[in-house]
């Protein structure tokens, strides 16, 4: 009875690992052919704040863009007295761009969906993950607190992506230059914050006009001058056109051609 019952777990161990070794041929052979155009965004992982967060600012450079090229646009956040945020931009070998578009299917991002938590979550923020397949775009949302293993593959694939790692890179990243920054002018008076002590004349071009926000895009040039004065002069309101404005600037990606990509997406 004994040997019997060895020979049915040692038969079952062999079919356990003959199925995982044909799953791993499959997975080598299979090769889908992932996007080709420069323009198109074939991923894009961005966090999204809650629903609290000021509408009238504009939404973060994502986390994470890959291109139909293989060009990938990083954010990296190093933490200190204040949050520092470098934009780093690269480009994928053939096989790791290759080898991202197979593992996004296989974590399932060619199928819009929505990962949600067990239990009511009050006030947080979630995952928006957009990925290229079959001509369209597909979104999948993951909710704070949300597990399991589709969600387990795509923080992998996103892990090994951000580390930019050498071996998937043809070169070493640089930091990102944009063509186009939008400038955000916001009046505190309208949004209830970003009142500051002080104000000053605004010494550039009229600042964009809004209700409570505002925004136009800037040359490389426009943009550069732009910092400077806003690093230069510290916490300060800015009055242009008869009245307090707040500004920021904020780098566009290839894809964002102007102020509409900025806009705070709705909730999910």
């Amino acid at each position: 009875m004994r040997a019997k019952s060895l020979r049915v777990v040692i038969s079952a161990c062999l079919a356990v690992f003959v199925l995982a070794g044909l799953l791993g041929v499959g997975y080598i052979a299979w090769n889908p052919e992932p996007p080709r155009d420069p323009a198109a965004v074939v991923l894009r992982f961005r966090l999204v704040g809650s629903l609290r967060e000021p509408s009238v600012l504009p939404r973060e450079v994502p986390e994470l863009t890959v291109y139909g090229d293989g060009r990938i646009i990083v954010v990296r956040t190093t933490w200190g007295t204040v949050a520092y945020r470098r934009i780093l931009d690269g480009r994928l070998t053939v096989d790791a761009y290759r080898k991202l578009y197979k593992d996004g299917l296989l974590a399932g991002l060619g199928t819009s969906r929505a990962h949600r938590a067990g239990g009511r979550v009050l006030d947080a923020g979630s995952t928006h993950v957009e990925f290229l397949s079959g001509g369209r775009r597909h979104t999948t949302i993951i909710q704070q607190g949300a597990s399991g293993p589709r969600k387990r593959l795509i923080e992998r694939l996103v892990k090994r992506l951000t580390a930019l790692r050498d071996d998937d890179l043809i070169r070493a990243p640089i930091t990102y230059r944009p063509e186009r920054t939008a400038m955000v002018a916001w009046r505190p008076d309208r949004a209830s914050f970003g009142k500051a002590e002080r104000e000053e004349r605004w010494p550039l071009r009229t600042l964009p006009e809004g209700d409570p926000a505002g925004c136009t895009v800037l040359t490389p040039t426009e943009a550069q001058e732009t910092q400077r004065v806003i690093s230069s002069a510290g916490s300060v309101n800015w009055r242009s056109g008869g009245h307090l404005y707040n500004v920021l600037l904020r780098p566009l990606l290839p894809d964002e051609k102007d102020c509409t990509a900025l806009n705070w997406p709705s909730g999910g």
